[in-house]
């Protein structure tokens, strides 16, 4: 039996055996771990700018954070963090607007990437 330990995929095979009632059978099963939810500890607005701080979390590639004034994301400015920053800035949004922000993790392993849950909240520019 394989334990799996951190994000990627992994197959685990099945075997049965024969018995006088029933044939052998073997059975793949495919299982993919993704990054937990990123938790957002603080948002906030001044300047025209969006600042916002995350928990770090281990084992992940970085980080993706999209801000949108519409809640379906259609128009949206995104931002990139490498994995081991835990801050990051909307520049140039709109002041008196209210933007909804997202963010989620990612792991990159072997050319495949691997994203969590979206983490949401909004906020209004001063």
């Amino acid at each position: 039996m394989r334990l799996v330990k951190r994000c990627g995929k992994t197959v685990i095979t099945i075997n049965a055996s024969e018995t006088d009632n029933y044939k052998s059978a073997s059975k793949k099963i495919t299982i993919i771990v993704k990054p937990a939810k990123v938790e957002i500890k603080s948002l906030t607005s001044k300047k025209q700018k969006i600042n916002f701080k995350i928990e770090k979390q281990s084992g992940v590639s970085g980080y993706i954070a999209e801000a949108s004034l519409k809640s379906n994301f259609n128009k949206k400015i995104s931002v990139s963090l490498k994995s081991t920053k835990t801050k990051g800035t909307f520049p140039k949004v709109e002041k008196g607007k209210k933007y909804h922000i997202r963010i989620r993790a990612y792991v990159k392993i072997n050319g495949e990437k691997y994203y969590s849950k979206w983490a949401k909240d909004s906020v209004k520019v001063k």
